[in-house]
C-alpha cells in the first residue's frame, strides 16, 4: 500500500504510541506480545527508513518512483547507489 507522507508520519507517531503503552507494560512479556513488540518495530523501522529515502529523494530534481513509493528500487538503482 503507497501512503502520502503525511500519512507516513501519522501510522508512525501511531507506532510509537504503540510501543511506547507495550513497553510501559513492562517485563515479563509473554511470546505473543514480545513478537508483536518486534513486529510493530520492525515496521516502525521499515516505514521510518522509507521517510528517509523520500526526504533524500524530495531534493532532487526527478525521483525514482520505486525509491519513493517503496524505499528501494526493483530495477536495483537504488542497490547500486547504497540506498536500496
Amino acid at each position: 500500500m503507497v501512503m502520502t507522507s503525511g500519512e507516513l508520519k501519522q501510522t508512525l507517531q501511531t507506532l510509537e504510541e504503540l510501543i511506547a503503552a507495550v513497553e510501559r507494560r513492562g517485563p515479563p512479556l509473554d511470546s505473543d506480545q514480545s513478537r508483536a513488540l518486534r513486529q510493530l518495530r520492525e515496521r516502525r523501522s521499515s516505514l521510518s527508513v522509507l521517510l528517509k529515502v523520500r526526504r533524500h529523494e524530495a531534493t532532487k530534481k526527478v525521483v525514482s518512483l520505486d525509491l519513493w513509493r517503496y524505499g528501494h528500487c526493483e530495477s536495483g538503482e537504488g542497490a547500486r547507489r547504497g540506498t536500496g
